[in-house]
């Protein structure tokens, strides 16, 4: 049986951390699911909303589906703007990408929503994607 890669997470993490202007506006602060109390903004948090597995016949599975939402919290509705752009192009990688250990044969960018909460401004964007 093949180990499945459920610590997804931790590739787009890294995904994220290794883009200049993203890295550049968060300094470090890049947490999964919730960042920490009083945590300075900006900030990013990210979480594996789901994760599948297909199969067929001839093996237990040949390759996964996450889905992955990744939180862009500001102080600013401009400078979040900002930042979820840079979170876009951090993730455009090329197909076929080799991740923190994580085969990615593809990531989508899916959707996006926003939300002002307690002094936060929030750019929610979701992501498909296809893992071998």
């Amino acid at each position: 049986m093949r180990v499945q890669n459920i610590d997804i997470g931790k590739a787009v993490r890294r995904l994220l951390a290794d883009s200049t202007a993203v890295s550049e506006a968060v300094n470090g602060r890049i947490y999964p699911i919730i960042a920490p109390e009083n945590t300075e903004f900006p900030y990013i948090t990210y979480t594996c909303m789901s994760l599948t597995s297909a199969s067929d016949k001839d093996s237990y599975f040949y390759s996964q589906r996450a889905q992955m939402g990744v939180v862009v919290c500001t102080d600013k509705y401009a400078g979040g703007i900002t930042l979820a752009t840079d979170v876009l192009r951090a993730l455009a990688k090329p197909d076929g990408a080799s991740v923190e250990g994580i085969d990615i044969d593809s990531i989508e960018f899916d959707s996006k929503t926003e939300d002002y909460i307690n002094g936060t401004y929030a750019q929610a964007l979701v992501f498909n994607l296809k893992i071998r």
